[in-house]
C-alpha cells in the first residue's frame, strides 16, 4: 500500500514472446516436462527414474512390464 511515486511498489509488466505466427503471448511462469525413457531390457531406466524422482536406489530391480510413471516437483529457484 502507498501512494504517490513509492519504488516499492512498480508493477511488474510480464515478459513477451512470439509464437511462430508472430502473435505475442506472456512468458509462462511454470514449465511442465514430459520425458520418456526408451531402451532394451536391463540398461537401467527404471533405476535412473528413481533415483532422479525419489533419490534412491534398489539394487536386482524386477523388470518393468509395460510403463511406469512418476512424477517430480522442481523449485529451480535457488
Amino acid at each position: 500500500m502507498g501512494c504517490g511515486n513509492s519504488t516499492e511498489e512498480t508493477e511488474k509488466t510480464p515478459e513477451l514472446s512470439t509464437w511462430p505466427t508472430g502473435k505475442a503471448r506472456a512468458s509462462p511462469t511454470k514449465n511442465n516436462f514430459k520425458v520418456v525413457f526408451l531402451g532394451k531390457s536391463g540398461v537401467g531406466k527404471t533405476s535412473i527414474t528413481l533415483r532422479f524422482c525419489r533419490d534412491t536406489f534398489q539394487v536386482g530391480t524386477e523388470a518393468t512390464i509395460g510403463a511406469s510413471f512418476l512424477t517430480k516437483k522442481y523449485d529451480n529457484r535457488r
